[in-house]
């Protein structure tokens, strides 16, 4: 005779893989830790880059004040503003800056990325985002490099 009856409560249910659970487990800690690794070295706001932000706030400062470079070419290394005379040209009026990270390239070398507000001369608002590289050099933090994106609206020569 085959037995009908089943006996549910000595049923054990399955649980995960112990193993599958703590490398789940793992992964999202290193995922956590990598992105608090990633806040804390691109923050502009940390104690390591506090030097540099202020570098590039003063910078940007007298960059808006007038679309002559003249003042801000100070904070360029050899005091170039040709390095951002064109950007500068068409940027257009400047309304605001942030900051949105400033990263470690090398020890005396680090890289900002501003977010630039403008208006041109139709008062159509632009963002355009300026990359920075600066150099600790002669003992000061001076830009060697910039580049902005506020080159894709220039005029294009036939």
């Amino acid at each position: 005779m085959m037995e009908t009856d089943y006996d549910f409560r000595r049923r054990k249910l399955k649980t995960p893989n112990g193993k599958l659970s703590i490398l789940i487990i793992l992964l999202l800690l290193a995922a956590g830790g990598y992105y608090l690794y990633l806040m804390i070295t691109g923050n502009p706001d940390a104690a390591k880059n506090k030097d540099v932000k202020t570098t590039l706030v003063q910078f940007y400062n007298e960059f808006v004040k007038s679309r002559n470079v003249g003042p801000a070419a100070k904070y360029i290394y050899r005091n170039d503003g040709q390095l951002v005379v064109n950007y500068r040209f068409y940027y257009g009026d400047i309304q605001s800056f942030r900051i949105k990270k400033i990263q470690d390239i090398e020890t005396y070398k680090k890289k900002g990325i501003v977010e630039v507000r403008t208006l041109n001369w139709k008062s159509k608002e632009f963002k355009y985002t300026d990359t920075v590289t600066l150099e600790y050099i002669e003992g000061r933090w001076q830009i060697t490099n910039y580049w902005s994106t506020s080159s894709d609206g220039w005029p294009k020569l036939p």
